[in-house]
């Protein structure tokens, strides 16, 4: 039983390990403050208008802006994820050291594949 249960285990520590994301993220450094999803959906969208159009596949998959526990203010940074690698790729490449407009701010942002830990 002890030797069944250890096999199982290894090949599902194998099988999390090695499948590829199911998401492609980009993060987004020095966002202004008041910054939305809202905002930021329709900044990328602008500057992958014609990529969306010809590739029906690439879409934003969602975003994520962490925030404050205590304030609820953005810490400057989000991430947004593609379902698509090539997606994540031309994004970052069109949208990196471009200004983001919040209201009466605005940013030049760094954009860039996010790095996590190995899974």
């Amino acid at each position: 039983f002890l030797f069944f249960f250890t096999v199982v285990f290894l090949l599902q520590i194998k099988s999390y390990i090695f499948l590829p994301p199911d998401m492609y993220s980009l993060q987004v450094n020095r966002i202004p403050s008041g910054t939305t999803v809202r905002d930021l959906k329709q900044f990328f969208d602008y500057h992958l208008d014609l990529c969306f159009e010809r590739h029906p596949g690439w879409h934003i998959g969602d975003v994520h802006i962490p925030r404050d526990p205590r304030t609820s203010k953005s810490l400057g940074y989000a991430f947004v994820r593609f379902c698509l690698r090539e997606a994540a790729l031309e994004a970052e490449m069109r949208t990196d050291g471009r200004r983001l407009l919040c209201g009466a701010d605005y940013s030049n942002v760094s954009v860039h594949m996010a790095e996590f830990p190995p899974r």
